[in-house]
């Protein structure tokens, strides 16, 4: 199945939207995950297949505290913003995304850089991403 035009982030909590109103670079920090096979880490997303992407995400149960786990809202990107940022200088095409259906979410996905990358790079490339929000619906 192809990609999307975009993809979605859940806004977890307030500390991830600045006064401003822009988005909070911490959002998109990737995490080491013990469960992958390959030498990625990954930061969860939704992928935008239709307008029932945006009613799932929202809807969201965080398994620990089984409370809605998006409060703040999301926020969209679209993936061609994403392929311009990672052609830039100092990403060199390090990002790859895959979609991982799970069994309660037809529409997720991650975002993926190899574990190798330094912490200050992940962090200008999370700060990218984050620059790129198109959209919050909150």
């Amino acid at each position: 199945m192809p990609y999307p035009e975009k993809f979605i982030k859940g806004i977890p909590d307030d500390k991830c939207i600045y006064e401003d109103g822009t988005i909070a670079t911490h959002l998109f920090h990737f995490h080491e995950n013990s469960s992958r096979k390959d030498d990625n880490m990954d930061q969860s997303i939704n992928w935008y297949d239709d307008e029932n992407a945006i009613t799932h995400t929202l809807n969201q149960i965080n398994p620990h505290s089984k409370e809605i786990h998006f409060k703040e809202g999301l926020v969209t990107i679209v993936l061609d913003d994403l392929e311009w940022l990672n052609k830039r200088p100092g990403v060199n095409n390090i990002l790859n995304y895959e979609r991982q259906p799970l069994d309660q979410n037809p529409y997720h996905g991650n975002l993926l850089i190899h574990k190798d990358i330094p912490k200050k790079s992940m962090k200008k490339i999370s700060a990218g991403i984050a620059l790129l929000a198109s959209q919050i619906i909150r």
